[in-house]
């Protein structure tokens, strides 16, 4: 889950809060000095975080190529690059994709 607070008790100006997957991921429970803003999943899987403190991050087919070494090595010890198949199809497909900013991540 993310989300974007506006008013954090104790706390000015705008926060997002994530909802990590794993314990001890986050540091909170969804609330702060007593005040409940969402119940996360576990004791500590929350994080509140300032807008400022968040990187884009990459794009998925990023995320892939760098994941995934795109090389074979060939019969005499080279490196040689392999292609992604259907790499414009993903790249148009994930152009297309929409988020809204209210969106759940799971």
């Amino acid at each position: 889950m993310d989300s974007h607070l506006d008013n954090v008790e104790g706390y000015s100006g705008t926060w997002v809060v994530f909802d990590w997957d794993n314990e001890g991921d986050g540091k909170h429970d969804g609330s702060i000095n007593g005040v409940r803003y969402f119940q996360a999943r576990f004791q500590s899987s929350a994080s509140f975080v300032r807008p400022h403190n968040l990187s884009p991050g990459i794009s998925l087919l990023q995320a892939l190529k760098l994941r995934y070494e795109m090389y074979v090595l060939s019969a005499s010890n080279n490196r040689v690059s392999v292609e992604l198949l259907g790499e414009d199809k993903i790249q148009d497909k994930l152009s297309r994709f929409e988020c809204s900013e209210n969106s759940l991540l799971f």
